[in-house]
């Protein structure tokens, strides 16, 4: 048995025929270290058995199995016996050596048979189980750089040092194949298909602008013979380019594709209605034709082996804003004419109502809002957004207008517009309680239908309207009491000009023309012997 040194297992092979019930014990080491490029033998060996007779003769025989069989990696011996690998088995005594090679690990695997003289020549032979210890070196890996595969930019040159891991051992000779050879430079110059060296390192530098490389491989030789073949994947990828230029476009702009690499082509395309485009190599100018929104795209054309490579920009093409456009109002669901407050809705602070204002106007950038007519206890400008194109109005009981200048901006200028905003409260505020009431008071806003008593139609108009009193609403006025008829129509536009002015001799009902006045929103007072009260004007036409 040989002498072994530190932990061991034990394996006890199961019943061989031949042994009469007896069973023998192999001892191994619990863990070997096995450096490349050293060799020595694993020391292992059975316990004896038991006295025992041939079972054929009853001859007294000896204390031992004969004879093994033995499967042990490529290059490890079994005694004088040289393994071509796992399937080659190998007959030998349990005193043979095992001797493990330069380089190559693996399974170790033994079995007990009846080979030999414990049988006669009669007997039908039976082998036992396998036995299998594995015994590993330590792992071979390819990096490059630290990494296990590579990925190279086109138009640089990348240094690259590739490393064979826990290989630096001096039996080994190393072929490394660089892959595509017109890639890559060695010690300065073109590097050769193959390059042999004697440790386990190889440093190579990128050709910027080669095709892809290809992956690189490296075989490691034992005397002349291949023992291993590792191997790093190559990519190539395009570089990150941008284009340089203004993202807002007023007038005239010029742009350029920065570090193109390897004197690639470049050609420019945009969508020519919004634009005028004038190129000139890596760069390009741009004139405005219409505002509107624009990828900018140029394309680099035989990069890297015949690559196509394109880069964009979004460009915002403008001009001065126009006065915005107000968009719909709305509260609480219900869409309300444009610059229109008539606002009823189930959120109420006390003593305030709200409505909602967005901007229709994509060229506009920021508005900015500021009030310039109309009592600020009647109607003001609440939380604005952070670009200023949505606000909240709030608008008190009691009616009233408010009218604000409105400063639209963008990186090509800014316009001044001034908006009025009327509210057209219709009821009480004690009245509107509950969500339930609000809808039903904003049922009594619409168009044509009367209001405290007075109805004002149609609306929209477009050439005359008819104001009328009912008098049998005794909040408004009896046929005993006439000093609540109509005595007077007065009609703003929304920045509060007095566009039209009537008197009249306490009437019920009143027809004003309004063809001489432009399409748009008007308020309309409506003048009575103890009062006013104002009404919104749509005139459409």
């Amino acid at each position: 048995m040989h002498n072994i040194m530190g932990p061991v297992k034990t394996y006890k092979f199961p019943l061989v025929r031949s042994l009469k019930g007896q069973k023998t014990t192999l001892r191994y080491p619990l863990y070997m270290d096995f450096p490349l490029c050293t060799t020595g033998i694993i020391p292992y060996g059975f316990d004896s058995l038991v006295f025992y007779r041939r079972p054929d003769t009853k001859k007294p025989f000896g204390t031992s199995i004969p004879l093994y069989e033995y499967s042990v990696p490529q290059g490890w011996k079994v005694g004088n016996v040289i393994s071509t690998g796992p399937n080659n088995l190998i007959l030998a005594s349990p005193q043979a050596n095992i001797t493990y090679d330069e380089s190559h690990s693996g399974e170790v695997k033994i079995r007990a048979t009846q080979k030999g003289y414990l049988c006669d020549g009669t007997t039908s032979l039976s082998a036992g189980d396998w036995m299998t210890i594995t015994y590993t070196r330590p792992e071979l890996k390819l990096t490059v750089n630290g990494a296990t595969d590579l990925k190279l930019t086109c138009g640089q040159s990348a240094i690259c040092n590739f490393t064979v891991e826990n290989g630096n051992a001096s039996c080994i000779t190393y072929d490394w194949n660089v892959g595509n050879a017109g890639s890559w430079l060695y010690n300065g110059s073109a590097a050769p298909q193959i390059i042999t060296t004697t440790n386990n390192t190889l440093t190579l530098q990128q050709v910027p602008c080669a095709e892809i490389p290809g992956n690189v491989s490296v075989a490691l030789k034992v005397n002349n013979a291949v023992v291993r073949t590792l191997s790093v994947p190559v990519s190539l990828l395009m570089p990150q380019l941008s284009i340089a230029g203004p993202t807002e476009l007023c007038n005239t702009g010029n742009y350029i594709l920065e570090n193109v690499p390897c004197n690639a082509s470049v050609t420019w395309s945009t969508a020519t209605n919004y634009v005028n485009m004038t190129p000139s190599g890596n760069s390009v100018t741009l004139d405005r034709i219409a505002p509107g929104n624009i990828v900018l795209k140029a394309t680099l054309l035989n990069l890297c082996g015949g690559n196509i490579l394109d880069v964009t920009k979004n460009v915002k093409v403008s001009s001065p804003p126009a006065v915005p456009l107000l968009g719909t109002i709305t509260s609480d669901g219900y869409t309300k004419g444009i610059e229109k407050c008539n606002v009823i809705t189930g959120q109420f602070s006390p003593g305030k109502y709200h409505c909602f204002v967005s901007f229709n106007a994509p060229t506009i950038d920021r508005v900015a809002w500021t009030h310039v007519g109309g009592s600020s206890n009647t109607a003001n400008v609440l939380l604005p957004s952070s670009d200023g194109k949505n606000a909240e109005i709030r608008i008190y009981p009691g009616g009233g207008s408010g009218v604000w200048r409105v400063s639209a901006s963008n990186a090509c200028g800014s316009t001044l517009g001034n908006f009025g905003f009327y509210a057209n409260v219709p009821c009480p505020l004690e009245r509107i309680a509950t969500q339930a009431d609000a809808v039903n008071a904003k049922s009594n806003t619409t168009a044509n239908v009367p209001l405290n008593g007075i109805t004002l139609m149609p609306n929209p108009a477009s050439s005359q309207i008819t104001i009328a009193i009912d008098i049998n609403d005794t909040g408004v006025t009896s046929t005993k009491n006439t000093t609540k008829l109509i005595t007077g129509v007065r009609i703003y536009d929304v920045l509060g000009r007095l566009r039209k002015k009537h008197r009249y001799n306490r009437l019920s009902s009143v027809n004003v023309a309004i063809d001489d006045l432009a399409s748009g929103l008007y308020f309309v007072e409506i003048i009575t012997g103890t009062g006013s009260s104002k009404r919104n004007l749509n005139i459409v036409r």
